[in-house]
């Protein structure tokens, strides 16, 4: 069986990958090095939320038996094309939710607890006291965590806020959960949950319908002082918008761990922001999300190779 892995740049080449019995395996590090000799004959591509497979590529790709996401969400492929073409994808689903959940706990502290001031004032022997004074230095406990999008996500992240106190409210266009219920969380419409949420967490997919969910209005309809988290997908907030919120002092900090153009850039509004941290896409991502990742889709590259149907199939 003939498989390619594209991985980013730097990452390390695993040998392991390259000496699998019976299998023809090649990495590359870019769309550009898929050569017309690698499409040739292949049955898998591996790939990662960090090349775009568009329509263009899934041409060249026709009769390919797999894509497979390394990771849980498939917006860097045209799935249109790909069900045109009758190429089957593939991701690993609930991949990183722990990962994830974590990140945004981590997130809402670091925000609400001005961590990056406090870090600048312990570089410059300053007083936490103005801080604390004009701004404020927030607990989690007692607060309203309004969590948008409500799957194996969202779930952890209630769980875990719920431990630490919040109050935890939810909108989500798919029926209430059990789980949702068992936490007690109460599910409202967006508006509601903007209006009435200390923090706001995103765990959406990025579609047509959620592009732009979080513009300049929305965030005009968020209390004063609130805070956005965002570790879904960069198109799903209005990134000058929220800078300009941040500027204003109408919200009071936010988490942003994806963007519209990943890698950002340097003009990216949000890296003057105050009290935003701004990360690259790494929520999802620790050791222990990584290796389950690859083991997940090696395991549907071997169910390819016996002829079996992949799990977690996109389309």
């Amino acid at each position: 069986m003939k498989v390619v892995f594209i991985l980013p740049p730097d990452t390390g080449r695993d040998e392991s990958l390259l000496s699998i019995e019976g299998w023809d395996v090649k990495v590359i590090t870019s769309l550009s090095n898929l050569t017309d000799d690698l499409v040739d004959g292949l049955d898998v591509l591996v790939t990662t939320t960090y090349f775009p497979i568009t329509r263009d590529t899934l041409e060249r790709l026709k009769g390919i038996k797999l894509i497979q996401q390394v990771g849980v969400g498939v917006d860097s492929i045209d799935i249109d094309a790909a069900r045109e073409f009758g190429i089957p994808v593939a991701n690993v689903s609930r991949a990183n939710s722990v990962a994830v959940a974590e990140y945004v706990i981590m997130a809402m502290i670091y925000v609400l607890r001005r961590v990056s001031e406090a870090v600048e004032l312990g570089r410059t022997c300053g007083i936490i006291g103005p801080v604390l004074v004009k701004k404020g230095c927030l607990e989690l406990s007692g607060k309203t965590l309004g969590i948008v999008g409500f799957g194996a996500i969202g779930y952890k992240v209630a769980v875990r806020a719920k431990a630490l106190g919040m109050e935890l409210l939810s909108c989500d266009v798919a029926e209430p959960s059990p789980q949702e219920k068992e936490l007690g969380v109460r599910r409202v419409p967006l508006d509601s949950l903007l209006a009435r949420s200390d923090v706001v967490t995103l765990h959406v997919p990025l579609t047509e319908e959620t592009r732009n969910l979080i513009g300049k209005d929305e965030l005009a309809r968020m209390k004063r002082g609130a805070s956005l988290i965002n570790a879904a997908r960069g198109g799903i907030v209005d990134e000058a918008a929220l800078a300009e919120a941040l500027h204003s002092g109408h919200l009071g900090g936010a988490a942003v761990d994806v963007t519209v153009l990943e890698p950002t850039t340097p003009d990216n509004p949000l890296w003057t922001a105050p009290n935003c941290l701004l990360t690259p896409h790494i929520a999802g991502v620790s050791t222990e999300s990584v290796n389950y990742m690859v083991q997940k889709s090696l395991q549907n590259c071997y169910r390819i190779s016996v002829g079996q149907e992949p799990v977690d199939r996109v389309c």
